[in-house]
């Protein structure tokens, strides 16, 4: 292995950039990761400037009703916090996965609306991989090492609301866009959101 392609302490990517990226996933092997429409609508290979995050997403779950995930703001490190008691358990225990090493001179930033994710319109060879066997054992490791902050249930990292208006707007969209699974993950994860969210969803002529 490459151990310079893993190492968490070098210089995260920038645009056009000589640094390499991460890239998640539970298939071991890839020879080329090709192109994908998400939530953004458009065929993209996502990938992250900070290994610390793509760790973060080798289980994913239902996402952002599950855990938040971003920078935090007083330590500027990784941070992910619990939207529920027992979650994190819920979303990484058991779960193997790969950390994928990318070239990223094909990436570009802004194209999302989080300042961590980068995107290139072109299919990806990646330069090596890392599996990852116990995904629960490395996200603790990397806490335990400074490399992250884990909140659980009730902390949250500063910035994201007490009160789940986040979650609520979230859903409303992914609900619009299409996303199915969102209500049926909302009523098993946040089931004191579902009147509200189908209240919003009414106003805008949606029935749901």
């Amino acid at each position: 292995m490459d151990y310079k392609c893993f190492n968490i302490k070098m210089v995260y990517g920038e645009e056009g950039m000589k640094s390499n990226i991460f890239h998640s996933s539970k298939k071991q092997g890839i020879k080329k990761i090709v192109l994908s429409i998400s939530t953004h609508g458009k065929k993209w290979v996502y990938a992250l400037k900070d290994k610390v995050f793509s760790a973060l997403f080798l289980s994913s779950g239902a996402g952002d009703l599950m855990c938040a995930i971003g920078r935090d703001p007083v330590t500027n490190k990784a941070c992910v916090s619990e939207r529920y008691k027992g979650v994190f358990n819920y979303r990484y225990s058991n779960k193997k996965g790969l950390i994928y090493c990318l070239s990223g001179k094909t990436f570009v930033k802004n194209k999302t609306t989080w300042s961590e994710e980068v995107v290139s319109e072109k299919e990806i060879i990646p330069l090596d991989e890392e599996k990852i066997n116990d995904v629960k054992k490395y996200i603790i490791d990397l806490q335990n090492n400074g490399e992250l902050i884990i909140k659980f249930f009730p902390k949250l990292m500063r910035g994201i609301p007490q009160d789940k208006s986040d979650i609520i707007e979230k859903s409303v969209d992914w609900i619009e866009q299409g996303y199915t699974k969102t209500i049926i993950n909302l009523k098993k994860f946040h089931p004191e959101l579902v009147p509200i969210v189908t209240s919003k969803l009414n106003s805008r002529g949606i029935k749901k």
